[in-house]
């Protein structure tokens, strides 16, 4: 066990339960894709009810065999860490983008490794097996350019739809071929979000997420099928429409891409067991605060009144089906209210007053949905303080102040969902923070 200048490791561990995980930006690796993998893809009933529309295709190869019994491609790299910088981290250094006459996102990246991700997006589109080196989704490069074309994807999908809901990716998430990404790929979809709507997303991968290139790449997929869908709905017209967004969707990326546009975010992977000792304690504070800040929502604006009220209002742009629950709450709440469980966790920092809190709240129902709520002791210190004195906290998407302004329609109700304010739990952690 090495030494420890604060407290952090040992309040770690007991306030903020589970393993500590691995982080591939701070030298970790990603996670191998496999030819199962791909092969998975063929077996997936979505591509089979493609390629029953696709007469000209071949069989899907359930066993591994066609285009990748051959073996893997000479050219393919061989898998490597992530350097302590990494491409994601370097695209936001304008430095490094200065003087490149085309898109950063294809700057620098070997063609083998463009060319595989773009095959695995193509063969989603058209049912066709997807034959790209698995050796090639290894590396940083390929999730770079699978979490740009993701980004784009989605994207072009709201401009068509005005909505990325979860209803539009359900192919993919609800298809047990896929199970195995469908955790994954809840989060990273919300995490696109996030950026999309201007926030400046957390997420914290587990270190061991299977082959998170290829989610993204599907999810950018999906998200092209969805728009063209939408555009016809007969299969040579909707093929058509396909290969179109794509194609728009490559020129995007090779000009002034989205993932140039918004904010960038914070996508790594949690350190593991076997890291988590060996790394500085600036590394593992900075993998802690992802533990805290994975997933979180943004909070708007938090009121708190002397009869024990408080209404924390929140930015839901990134998180549609949170909306869609509140609204469901209020127009036909259960009997005997929602099952709702809540739980506070709390990450302390070496400076007390910068110390974040964490709400985790899990509606059972009318549906199952989970929520987190990230506050700090320096801007959000009385407000906890206010909490832990509720019995009750209620949660909105509308800012009374919005009202009073004309931004929000005032004859339109302001739609609030109330949950338990768990204050024993949050009381106990503020008098621990205060005696450390």
């Amino acid at each position: 066990m090495r030494a420890k200048p604060f407290v952090v490791r040992f309040q770690f561990s007991d306030l903020l339960q589970g393993d500590v995980e691995h982080d591939s930006q701070l030298g970790g690796v990603i996670p191998a894709i496999s030819v199962a993998h791909l092969t998975m893809i063929g077996k997936s009933p979505f591509w089979r009810r493609r390629n029953a529309k696709r007469p000209d295709l071949p069989d899907i190869s359930l066993s591994g065999a066609g285009p990748r019994a051959a073996g893997p491609a000479k050219s393919a790299p061989p898998r490597r860490a992530l350097d302590s910088v990494g491409p994601r981290l370097a695209r936001q250094d304008p430095v490094a983008m200065e003087g490149s006459d085309m898109s950063h996102v294809y700057d620098s990246l070997p063609a083998p490794i463009v060319a595989a991700c773009e095959q695995v997006i193509e063969a989603y589109l058209t049912g066709a097996v997807p034959s790209a080196d698995p050796r090639l989704l290894d590396t940083s490069e390929s999730m770079l350019l699978a979490e740009s074309a993701a980004l784009e994807a989605v994207a072009m999908l709201a401009e068509q739809q005005s909505s990325t809901s979860n209803l539009l990716f359900a192919d993919l998430l609800e298809d047990p071929t896929f199970a195995p990404l469908a955790p994954a790929m809840r989060q990273i979809l919300h995490f696109l979000r996030a950026r999309l709507a201007g926030q400046n997303p957390t997420l914290r991968l587990d270190p061991a997420t299977p082959a998170p290139t290829l989610t993204l790449l599907l999810i950018a997929a999906q998200a092209l099928s969805s728009a063209a869908a939408s555009e016809d709905d007969t299969t040579a017209s909707e093929n058509d429409s396909a290969a179109e967004l794509f194609a728009e969707m490559k020129t995007r990326l090779a000009g002034e891409p989205m993932d140039r546009r918004v904010p960038a975010g914070d996508l790594a992977f949690g350190l593991d067991d076997a890291l988590a000792d060996r790394v500085d304690d600036e590394t593992f504070l900075r993998d802690g605060i992802r533990r805290a800040l994975t997933g979180t929502v943004p909070v708007r604006r938090v009121l708190s009144h002397t009869a024990g009220h408080v209404l924390v209002v929140l930015d839901l742009a990134a998180r549609p089906d949170v909306e869609d629950l509140f609204r469901l709450l209020s127009a036909d709440p259960p009997s005997g209210g929602a099952d709702t469980h809540v739980r506070w966790r709390m990450l302390p920092m070496p400076a007390p007053a910068m110390s974040l809190f964490r709400l985790e709240i899990n509606w059972l129902e009318p549906v199952h949905i989970d929520l987190a709520i990230a506050f700090d002791t320096d801007n959000h210190g009385k407000e906890l303080r206010a909490i832990a004195c509720a019995e009750v906290v209620a949660l909105s998407f509308v800012d009374p102040a919005d009202i009073r302004s004309g931004r929000h329609d005032p004859d339109a109700p302001v739609i609030t969902a109330l949950i338990p304010a768990h204050r024993e739990s949050l009381t106990d952690l503020l008098s621990k923070l205060e005696h450390q």
